[in-house]
């Protein structure tokens, strides 16, 4: 499924110019949001670095790999220690940031006040534009703020719950978890690829889903209004998940045309440690405790509240969004691009329905007949990937592609742990190729 979106603005940052060397280094990757390389190197570099750059480079890194309380924090430090050197539109942004991980980990009323205070250090003609800037942020935190934030329990205990896959289309599979809501049991799509968890309104109303908040801005494949929604908790398994929050849309149309009424989504999954998929014995783990030793390297970052996984194809290494409602992969317009005259020249030129919230668009699209990707050691195929001759609206700007179900079904076991921001992938279940993944750095 297309990612569902809360009228989120894609924050933009003025380029840095330094004199000294490291420190122009550092400024290139904060540019060029390359945080995956940055977070190997800063460390090395930190102590040479001009106090201005460290400080914001603390800001940013904890942003892009789930560390929202070390976010906050390095935010605050940073007003605090940088008073006087910081220009509006930095400012600006770096409020916008800091409300955004007030509200990852549940702090509405946070981040609420933090907006408002923030607001007041304008003439009313300049703060009635940056409200609307800042407007999705804040009129979610303000629906919230009485409420407490998300949170799992594991009761001590590795906790498995079935999965299924259910043909939803030509084009592929969707996986669905069971989720239990007073008493009653219903399929949820699991979605990597959702920036929120989203239930229908007859949902709502069936499952007595209290709604906070109506007219919603949402933007999908197309835009329309919606609602937000809460409910004390639900079940997964024997995981109990508290204090959920909702966006209510009349309908969800993903990509794959399935009428599904319910998705879990990235809220819930940023509140996991761990996951480790089973695709072929149809499960899902929820570990206690984390399997992936701690002194592994990252590689995957999050952006707007996308997972973006680092993958190397053709000697180029390259961001992939994980998506887990979509039903295939692809390759968006940027790859197309980078590629174009062997692409046109070798590949037949196709059409692909790319559908979410709102609709469903036609884009026309190559068909490449085997693409080969590596994580780490793990060498696979992805067979018949479309490639994107036109911008779906809803990638993310540094994906070059989308990796769906099918990706899911190519390995035994697949484990993503959101404290490290990495997946692993072990035994490739076809015969495209078999390999056995191992811990590496």
């Amino acid at each position: 499924m297309k990612k569902i979106l809360l009228s989120t603005i894609t924050i933009v940052f003025s380029v840095l110019t330094y004199a000294q060397n490291l420190d122009s280094k550092v400024a290139e990757y904060l540019n060029n949001q390359d945080y995956l390389t940055l977070k190997e190197v800063y460390p090395l570099v930190k102590d040479s670095i001009t106090p201005f750059l460290q400080d914001l480079t603390e800001c940013f890194l904890p942003c892009y790999f789930n560390k929202p309380e070390e976010a906050c924090k390095s935010i605050q430090n940073f007003f605090t220690s940088q008073q006087g050197k910081i220009n509006s539109d930095l400012a600006t942004s770096l409020i916008y940031l800091w409300a955004e991980n007030l509200k990852a980990k549940g702090a509405y009323k946070e981040a609420v006040e933090l907006i408002d205070n923030y607001l007041l250090n304008f003439p009313q003609e300049h703060r009635i534009k940056l409200k609307q800037y800042y407007s999705s942020i804040y009129v979610y935190c303000k629906a919230y703020q009485s409420f407490q934030a998300s949170k799992i329990s594991h009761h001590n205990k590795d906790i498995s719950v079935p999965i299924s896959f259910v043909q939803t289309g030509e084009r592929g599979q969707t996986m669905f978890i069971p989720v239990t809501i007073r008493n009653n049991t219903t399929n949820f799509i699991f979605d990597t690829g959702a920036g929120d968890n989203v239930v229908t309104e007859k949902f709502a109303l069936d499952n007595q889903i209290r709604i906070l908040k109506d007219s919603i801005l949402i933007i999908g494949v197309g835009s329309g209004y919606g609602k937000l929604g809460f409910i004390d908790s639900l079940q997964i398994g024997e995981l109990i998940y508290q204090n959920v929050s909702f966006v209510v849309v009349p309908e969800i149309i993903p990509d794959n045309k399935y009428n599904t009424q319910a998705v879990l989504g990235m809220p819930f999954m940023r509140i996991n440690k761990e996951l480790i998929i089973y695709p072929n014995e149809r499960k899902i783990v929820f570990p206690y405790k984390e399997s992936i030793p701690d002194s592994l390297k990252s590689n995957m970052i999050l952006t707007n509240n996308t997972l973006l996984l680092n993958v190397e194809s053709q000697d180029n290494m390259l961001l992939i969004q994980f998506d887990s409602g979509n039903v295939s992969s692809t390759m968006n317009l940027s790859y197309f691009k980078s590629n174009k005259t062997k692409i046109e020249n070798q590949y037949k030129l196709d059409t692909i329905q790319i559908g979410g919230f709102r609709g469903i668009n036609t884009i026309p699209a190559y068909t490449i007949p085997q693409l080969s990707f590596s994580i780490g050691i793990s060498k696979f195929i992805m067979k018949n990937i479309k490639v994107l001759t036109k911008k779906n609206l809803m990638e993310p700007n540094q994906s070059k592609g989308v990796y769906g179900v099918n990706f899911i079904q190519k390995f035994d076991r697949i484990c993503i742990n959101f404290n490290l921001m990495r997946l692993e992938v072990q035994n490739i279940s076809n015969n495209d190729m078999s390999v056995q993944n191992m811990h590496l750095n």
